[in-house]
This record gives C-alpha cells, sequence and structure tokens, in this order.
C-alpha cells in the first residue's frame, strides 16, 4: 500500500512551479496537508475529523501566531506543523514586535511594533508581508483585539492620559471610537461573540498603592459598563471570550501563583483549569474547544495548549527562548474544504487524481513516532 504522504513534496514542489507563492505560505500549507488529502480522498466529514483528532491539539485547531524573545527584542513568529520550530514573521532584528492577533479570516494578524519608535499597531498578512501601519500617535497603542466580524479592532491607548479600550476600523485605523473613559488603568480588550461587548481588565475601584485588576464588560458603543469580578482580593486580568460565550482569564494574588479560569459573562460558574505552575495569556481556538496558554511548568516560559476543561496539556515548541502572548487562528477543521479547493485549482494542470485506484494513508505523528493507518 503506498501512502498519500509519499506525494507531498512533489505535490508542494509543482504547486510553486505553477504559481510563484511566499515561503511562509508555503510552510503554512504544508501544516494543512493531512486535510487535504482527507478530502481529497473522499472520506465522510465524521471521519474527516476523526482522523485530525489524533494529531497534536494546535494542528488540528489551527496555526498559533506568538511573540518570542530574539536577540535585540522580540518577533512574532507563526506555528503550523506539529515538529517547526516556528516561522518569523516580522524578523526586525532589533526592537519589539508583539501581542499578535490572528484575524477571524485566518487572511491577517495585527500586532504592535516599536519599528518607528513608539509603540503601533500594525497588521499584515498571514505570511508576514504587506506591512500597513494603522494607529499613529505620540503615546502608545498595544493589545490589538479583531471582532468576530473582522471589521474592527479593539486596542489600549494612553492617548488620553491613561489607558483606556478604543475601537477602529481594522481596515486603515479610521473611525477610533473611545470605549472606556475610566480614571484608572484599563487593559487586554476580547469582544463578544455577536460583537457587542468588550471584556476588559481594570484597575478601578482598587487601592492606588495596591492596584487591583479584576474583569469588566461595556457594550461596544461604551455604555453599560459593569464588573463581573465576585473577587475582591485576587488580580483578574488577560480575558478573552470564547464562541461558546465562556470567557478564560487569568488569576493571580500579591504573591503570585498566576493560575487560569473560565467563567461565564455574567462572572457565574467560575471554574479552575490550571493547578501547580499554572498559566499566563490564555487564548481560545474559534471552536472553543481548546486553550493556548503561557506557563513556566517546565522551568522556562513556554506555550502549551489544553482542552477547554483543563485536560490533555501538551508544549508546542521546545526553544531556547521565550515564547508568550499565543493567538490562535481559524481552525483546520472549518478551512480543510476552502484550502483543498485552492491548492487543486493550482495544481491541477500537473496533477490527476484516480478517485477508482486510491485507497487512503493517514500519516501523523504522535509522541516523535510516524504512523501510518489505512482505510478503504
Amino acid at each position: 500500500m503506498k501512502s498519500l504522504i509519499a506525494i507531498l513534496p512533489y505535490f508542494l514542489k509543482n504547486i510553486v512551479e505553477c504559481k510563484e507563492i511566499p515561503q511562509g505560505i508555503i510552510n503554512l500549507a504544508t501544516s494543512f496537508s493531512v486535510a487535504f488529502l482527507l478530502a481529497a480522498c473522499g472520506l465522510s466529514e465524521k471521519a474527516q475529523d476523526d482522523a485530525l483528532g489524533v494529531l497534536p491539539t494546535a494542528y488540528a485547531e489551527g496555526n498559533i501566531a506568538f511573540t518570542r524573545t530574539v536577540t535585540g527584542g522580540t518577533d512574532i513568529f507563526m506555528y503550523g506543523l506539529p515538529t517547526d520550530d516556528g516561522l518569523n514573521l516580522t524578523n526586525l532584528g532589533s526592537g519589539k514586535n508583539e501581542m499578535p492577533a490572528i484575524s477571524p479570516d485566518n487572511t491577517k494578524i495585527a500586532f504592535v511594533s516599536q519599528r518607528d519608535g513608539n509603540r503601533e499597531i500594525y497588521v499584515m498578512n498571514l505570511d508576514g508581508t504587506n506591512v500597513s501601519r494603522l494607529t499613529n500617535n505620540a503615546k502608545w497603542d498595544i493589545h490589538p483585539t479583531w471582532s468576530h466580524d473582522g471589521t474592527r479592532l479593539a486596542f489600549v491607548s494612553n492617548r488620553d492620559g491613561v489607558n483606556n479600550i478604543y475601537t477602529m476600523s481594522s481596515l486603515n485605523g479610521s473611525d477610533v471610537v473611545r470605549v472606556t473613559s475610566n480614571a484608572r488603568p484599563d487593559n487586554s480588550p476580547s469582544w463578544s461573540p455577536d460583537g457587542k461587548e468588550i471584556v476588559f481588565s481594570s484597575e478601578l475601584g482598587s487601592p492606588l498603592e495596591s492596584p487591583v485588576p479584576r474583569l469588566y464588560r461595556i457594550k461596544s458603543d461604551g455604555t453599560g459598563q459593569t464588573m463581573i469580578s465576585k473577587t475582591t482580593k485576587e488580580h483578574e486580568i488577560e480575558p478573552c471570550w470564547s464562541s461558546q460565550n465562556l470567557i478564560v482569564y487569568c488569576r493571580s494574588s500579591n504573591t503570585g501563583g498566576a493560575q487560569i479560569f473560565t467563567m461565564k459573562p455574567d462572572g457565574t460558574a467560575v471554574t479552575q483549569l490550571t493547578t501547580g505552575a499554572g498559566g499566563w495569556h490564555p487564548d481560545y481556538c474559534d471552536s472553543g474547544s481548546s486553550i493556548a496558554f503561557v506557563s513556566d511548568r517546565t522551568s522556562a516560559v513556554r506555550i502549551f495548549t489544553m482542552l477547554s476543561d483543563g485536560t490533555k496539556v501538551q508544549q508546542l515548541i521546545i526553544k531556547a527562548s521565550m515564547e508568550f502572548e499565543p493567538s490562535w487562528g481559524t481552525s483546520l477543521r472549518a478551512r480543510k474544504y476552502a484550502c483543498l479547493m485552492t491548492i487543486l485549482l493550482l495544481y491541477r494542470p500537473k496533477f490527476k487524481l484516480s478517485n477508482n485506484k486510491m485507497k487512503t494513508a493517514i500519516c501523523y505523528k504522535q509522541d516523535g513516532k510516524s504512523s501510518v493507518t489505512n482505510d478503504r
């Protein structure tokens, strides 16, 4: 039985010969190859999802952009393969590129950069090309996050004296709207699934000498601000609102010990997901079934994934550098048919599939070992 995986290098080589494609896209396309082959083999959608289930969580649920320390600063990287160590998208060489946020349609990344001397918000293609600047202010603009329809970005700025939440057009940075007007710093905005509200952390109402950030909700037009945190002593920061209408966030105290929790949008049903070394910077995958987060549980700051109930923790990359601020792209399952059609259209002049002679061969890596399963 010949494995279809054997044709993969030839497959990708001919795509490049048919049309010039940025190297970053080629690298990312490789991470989608299993889904392409599964769909091409005519497996049912359930069978495809079952096969994808044997892959590492990030491989099946979508690519992850993240920040990594490099000589002279930080850069934005993309994790796309179970065995790769990340593709450098910004590669500035010095200064800071940080806080990546992948767009809902998986084509753009909003991020923060100091390349022009101040922390401003930029957007680039998924492969790092076509960088454009969205903000231009003497103060900093940070923490970009996409609305679920991709039309707007919420962000944090101290342009009016203290960190507050703003929104703007994701197309060109126009139509800036100030959402919060709090006297104490606001941070880490995240949109509700319907785009009508934003959750964020704020030091509002806590002592100046020992600030305690807590979670708030507010309508995107700036009305209806409500505190949803039920604790008054522990810090609650870095919220992320999932497509399943749950909020994942980090809770810590003045003595440290950050842990990841979830709650309903009204602040009820609080559930602790991590223990021990804990974690921070949580981000849901688009389906809400898994969470990427950062932890130093292996004595270095690394990115991990877990299911939304806190089980099946996996470390993504083992590098000497620190890795943090993960942002999860659109699920591989959601993209498999659109991606397959794109690849087949590019590849059609070079390659023909014979359905009556084809059998299924699914190749994957698990725990460092290669396996092949066959089906007809």
